[in-house]
């Protein structure tokens, strides 16, 4: 049975219609009520925004990686800032290009700091970012520091002693931080409590090697705050930060402390060693021996204090070198700051007098066996003027008549 011929009429002349409409470029008007369509055309719009959003972004990145490429080929002079992950140390140290100096007649401020696997090797000319203040009879002069350091300290299994004399840690700005005491012919003395040290705690020693004895968070920053918690301002020679005063004491720093040296003033002695003893205390703000702690991350660090020993006490890791007297090159020799003798190892130990027999240079008076503001005793020469001192090959020495003792003279002071 075939369908009715009405019917049929009806399917060709539809049919007909959209043919001619598809011909035509024009799409059927949809009825009112298929949503379902206009929502499919819709999509296929944003769809094709989006492809021509991502083609733009895909233009605009291109863009971008050229305009890097160029920007990298263009500036080809070194920084002071690489991958923090490659060389996490060296962001704390400071960009000194557009600081003061300090002053004219004087050079620009330089220092730099890059790591290889295992060290940091920091480079300054030892001049301060800030005017300087001739507090001493020595001017200040430019030095060529090398100081490398470890870049992943351990925790020594025991504590070793700072020098007597010289660089024990670097500062930001690439001046080096020294112990708390003077050099032999100023008694072995505190700078600090003696008042000779300028408003940044540093002066400048023999060779007009400018350097610190204490610190201030404010003379290790390019701007006047004085953040809390405290920045690193530093490293010792063992690799470990020095922090200011003030730190967290847990790890999401609901408390921040000032810490306190645990070393007391416990008599008059002009030796500043002589003068102050560790005695160990409890409360998370008093801090080690070597004047530092363990973080909440886990991690050492040292902090400045207020007062004795200022900045360290004692090394709790492993320098690379022990520090002590400079050569100017930032290599570390000389006799490690004790006093008389010219042996580059340090003048001879003894336990008597008997020890230090041939023991000092054959120009010296006499030669004693001599107990340092340390506690160490060695073998020095005996004097009565400064002619009774020998010149070592490390400087020359100088009477301290008071001791009868030959010290090293003029510096470095501390």
């Amino acid at each position: 049975m075939y369908p009715p011929r009405s019917l049929v009429l009806s399917l060709i002349l539809a049919l007909g219609t959209t043919s001619l409409a598809c011909e035509s470029g024009t799409l059927p008007t949809p009825p009112p009520n298929d949503t379902k369509d206009t929502k499919d055309t819709k999509d296929t719009k944003d769809t094709e925004d989006t492809k021509d959003t991502k083609d733009t972004e895909d233009t605009k990145d291109t863009k971008d990686t050229e305009d890097t490429e160029d920007t990298e080929e263009e500036n080809d002079t070194p920084t002071t800032t690489t991958d923090d992950s490659s060389c996490p140390q060296e962001e704390h140290f400071l960009n000194l290009s557009d600081a003061d100096g300090a002053g004219p007649g004087y050079p620009a401020p330089q220092v730099n700091a890059t790591c290889d696997d295992t060290t940091v090797t920091i480079k300054s000319n030892g001049i301060p970012h800030y005017a300087f203040q001739q507090l001493t009879p020595n001017d200040l002069q430019a030095q060529d520091y090398t100081f490398t350091i470890p870049k992943s300290p351990v925790m020594a299994a025991t504590t070793s002693d700072i020098p007597l004399l010289g660089n024990i840690a670097v500062a930001v700005n690439g001046i080096p931080f020294y112990g708390p005491n003077e050099a032999g012919n100023l008694n072995w003395g505190d700078p600090i409590a003696d008042n000779i040290v300028d408003w940044c705690k540093g002066h400048t020693g023999a060779g007009g090697t400018y350097h610190y004895h204490a610190a201030l968070v404010t003379c290790l920053t390019l701007s006047e705050e004085n953040p809390r918690p405290s920045p690193i301002i530093g490293y010792a020679l063992d690799g470990f930060p020095i922090y200011g005063p003030f730190g967290c004491t847990e790890t999401d720093c609901a408390t921040i402390t000032e810490f306190k040296s645990s070393w007391e003033t416990t008599g008059d002695a002009d030796a500043a060693w002589d003068n102050n003893e560790f005695i160990a205390k409890t409360g998370v703000q008093y801090l080690d021996q070597c004047n530092g702690r363990i973080g909440p991350d886990g991690t050492y660090r040292y902090h400045i204090t207020s007062t004795f020993p200022y900045i360290l006490g004692c090394y709790r890791g492993t320098p690379l070198t022990t520090g002590g007297t400079e050569n100017n090159n930032g290599n570390q020799g000389g006799n490690n700051g004790n006093p008389g003798g010219e042996n580059q190892n340090g003048p001879p130990a003894c336990e008597e007098e008997s020890d230090c027999v041939d023991q000092c240079p054959a120009a010296a008076k006499g030669c004693t066996c001599h107990e340092n503001p340390r506690g160490e005793k060695i073998c020095v020469p005996t004097c009565d003027t400064d002619e009774d001192c020998p010149g070592g090959p490390a400087r020359q020495l100088t009477c301290n008549t008071a001791q009868g003792i030959c010290v090293p003279a003029g510096g470095p002071p501390g």
